[in-house]
């Protein structure tokens, strides 16, 4: 999933409404790509680490691809 801009409660929300289809549909793997993200509002971090759990709790994982150095201490 290519995400951009800012990545707020908005953003997460859409990445959980795509968890929820994955997992409907038996697909347990993402990888979330941070190229093009300016900013990650700390904030919601521990959704998308609560997603994760979700997705490694049917054997999956979530994948971060691509995240600049600024992103990457954000995390």
């Amino acid at each position: 999933m290519n995400l951009e801009g800012e990545i707020d409660a908005a953003k997460i929300a859409e990445i959980n409404r795509v968890i929820g289809q994955l997992i409907k549909g038996e697909m347990f793997g993402l990888i979330l790509n941070f190229e093009s993200v300016e900013h990650v509002n700390f904030t919601v971090l521990s959704s998308l680490i609560d997603e994760r759990k979700r997705m490694q709790s049917f054997g999956g994982d979530i994948r971060l691809a691509g995240m600049s150095d600024y992103v990457k201490n954000i995390f």
